[in-house]
């Protein structure tokens, strides 16, 4: 059982670290300075659905971690946070490069010529960008705070596998105990009976010697009569 789930884990982490490279890459082309809108967008919508699919075997790999005894499972939890905050980093880096692609499709068929620009539009611009900004910081809040849950969730994970060890652990106490017990009775009666043995031994030879006594008092009375 252990083994099979730490094959899985493996294989679902390989999985997850071919889509954080598939993200990264995407990104990459959505951020280039050479892309096209419509090249940017279809990055953009790549790099969410490997998100989503990352997130998909984060949690996969949490169950698993479960399945695996105490012993081996710190190391892998250790890897599955380094998994999710890459996860994180890359949700942020997309969320960024989707703001910064909005940004440049509104505003980039302007060209550099800020002359044209009436006042309504730079602050309708800062407004945005403001937005933006708020609504950048409540994601990231949020993502913190689930992290946090994550990791409460984990810790209570640990703790239910340290309980189930040691009751798993007072059983076997508790079983050693009694085949101990069970063990001291056998060797009680054992004891019991070598005594009652070695009283009956004592008994035979108390009866044997009287017998051999009464003989021989026989034979001299026998031979005491003879020469009388």
């Amino acid at each position: 059982m252990a083994d099979t789930s730490t094959e899985r884990f493996d294989s679902y982490d390989e999985d997850l670290l071919l889509l954080l490279t598939e993200i990264t890459s995407a990104l990459q082309e959505a951020t280039s300075a050479t892309t096209t809108s419509a090249n940017r967008q279809a990055s953009l919508s790549k790099a969410d659905r490997a998100c989503d699919e990352a997130r998909e075997l984060v949690g996969a790999l949490e169950l698993e971690l479960q399945n695996i005894p105490t012993a081996g499972r710190t190391k892998l939890t250790h890897r599955v946070r380094e998994r999710k905050l890459k996860l994180e980093q890359a949700r942020r880096s997309w969320k960024q490069a989707k703001d910064d692609a909005a940004s440049r499709d509104l505003f980039g068929a302007r060209g550099d010529d800020r002359y044209g620009e009436t006042e309504a539009d730079g602050a309708a611009y800062a407004q945005r960008n403001r937005l933006l900004a708020g609504h950048e910081r409540l994601d990231n809040a949020s993502a913190r705070l689930q992290n946090s849950q994550r990791l409460a969730n984990e810790t209570e994970g640990i703790g239910a596998g340290i309980l189930r060890d040691l009751s798993a652990q007072g059983e076997q106490i508790r079983n050693t105990r009694e085949r101990l017990m069970q063990a001291d009775g056998y060797v009680d009666k054992s004891m019991k009976s070598l005594k009652s043995m070695g009283r009956r031994l004592i008994t035979n030879k108390i009866i044997t010697g009287t017998i051999i006594a009464v003989l021989i008092l026989l034979i001299l009375l026998v031979i005491y009569s003879k020469f009388k």
